[in-house]
């Protein structure tokens, strides 16, 4: 009976390392970028100036403002801005993209959302990674309404 016992926990002991060690083979979880990584930076730039680009009237008199800062939080401040929680691959271009994708639900005219259109009218990102690969990156701009969109990694 106790040899019996003995074998089970080795034969588990056994599985579970077997598993440990194909699962590092078989998820790749990507290394996440830096504050200076330029291409990083470089990606999350053109994304916004490319989306802000499409903004039809333009978005005069903007001024940029970068904050860097090392907390960690899961709410939204009283400045504008926009939080995203996703995948831990994804892209600052498929992020602003998606926040973007909310311009069909503005209307200029009368500035108002026929449905939910925050994140396009803050237009920044954050990407909030757990465990040990944690990241937060907000791109922020302060306008004449005094939105403000804050870079923090």
């Amino acid at each position: 009976m106790a040899l019996t016992m003995k074998l089970k926990c080795f034969w588990t002991l056994g599985l579970c390392l077997v598993v440990s060690q194909l699962s590092k083979t078989l998820v790749k979880i990507p290394k996440l970028p830096t504050i200076h990584d330029p291409g990083f930076i470089r990606e999350c730039v053109d994304s916004h100036n490319e989306m802000r680009g499409k903004v039809k009237p333009s978005a005069a008199n903007m001024l940029y403002l970068v904050r860097w800062g090392p907390g960690c939080m899961v709410d939204y401040d009283f400045l504008g801005e926009n939080l995203y929680l996703g995948p831990i691959n994804s892209t600052p271009k498929e992020i602003i993209s998606l926040w973007s994708s909310e311009q069909r639900y503005y209307n200029f005219e009368n500035m108002t959302c026929s449905k939910s259109c925050d994140h396009y009218t803050q237009f920044g990102l954050i990407q909030l990674k757990l465990d040990v690969q944690f990241q937060v990156v907000l791109i922020s701009w302060e306008n004449q309404q005094h939105y403000l969109y804050v870079i923090i990694h």
